[in-house]
């Protein structure tokens, strides 16, 4: 934590196992998705990947309904004319049922995760869980 113009800023530590696995998403396709979570209140690390074959249902069963979760995900896009693409999103859970001190943290420390992994195509944040809902990141993409 440090103050930066009289404001409280979260300094988060993103281990070098998640900025791998990321990596490893982006480059290698080895992963459809990964969920980011901080433990100790310090630190982002991996919770849980999903294989290449995983689904959208897969992915979204392994984010907790009641915990903050930061979540990469690897979106395959067809466009109106065929083409098929990749898009990598970056997704915070944040359900406005999780205690406000844990929203703060993962809110806070997006920047953390973002600065450690670099580019996504499209972020999301989002407070629902019926909200994690593949044709609604889709429609963003397709026009």
């Amino acid at each position: 934590q440090r103050r930066v113009h009289g404001i409280l800023m979260i300094i988060l530590e993103t281990s070098s196992e998640a900025v791998d696995a990321y990596n490893k998403m982006k480059m290698k396709r080895a992963y459809r998705w990964i969920i980011f979570k901080i433990e100790g209140d310090k630190c982002i690390v991996v919770d849980s990947v999903g294989e290449p074959t995983s689904t959208f249902a897969d992915f979204v069963s392994k984010i907790p309904k009641s915990e903050p979760r930061y979540a990469a995900y690897d979106l395959e896009v067809t466009h109106t004319d065929g083409r098929k693409e990749s898009k990598i999103l970056l997704i915070l859970y944040a359900p406005d049922s999780s205690p406000t001190k844990s929203k703060f943290l993962y809110a806070s420390g997006k920047e953390s995760l973002k600065k450690k992994i670099g580019s996504v195509h499209k972020e999301f944040q989002i407070s629902n869980h019926a909200d994690l809902d593949e044709e609604k990141f889709t429609k963003v993409f397709v026009h």
